[in-house]
Order: C-alpha cells, then sequence, then structure tokens
C-alpha cells in the first residue's frame, strides 16, 4: 500500500481543478459489550428511509 498523498489535476482555459488524495488508517472500533452508554443514546431517534 502507498502511504504519500496522490493528486490529480484538471485544466481547462482558465480553470483548474485539483483533487488530493490522502491514504488514512482505520482504526478498529472499540468493543462495548460490558461498557455503559451516555444517557443521551438513550434519547437518539432513529429516522427510517422511506
Amino acid at each position: 500500500m502507498r502511504s504519500e498523498p496522490c493528486t490529480v489535476t484538471i485544466a481547462h482555459a482558465d480553470i483548474r481543478i485539483t483533487w488530493t488524495i490522502r491514504p488514512v488508517l482505520f482504526l478498529p472500533l472499540a468493543h462495548r459489550q460490558d461498557a455503559e452508554l451516555p444517557a443521551c443514546a438513550h434519547s437518539f431517534n432513529h429516522h427510517r428511509a422511506d
């Protein structure tokens, strides 16, 4: 895996657009089997997509 950023530039007339892609490191989520949720988690209302 490459660890350096990569850029792509598109130029047309007076307009130049540059995208920069940087690699990220995803850390595993913490296991919360024995952890308590904060009080605000119980007031969260999940909205279903129609």
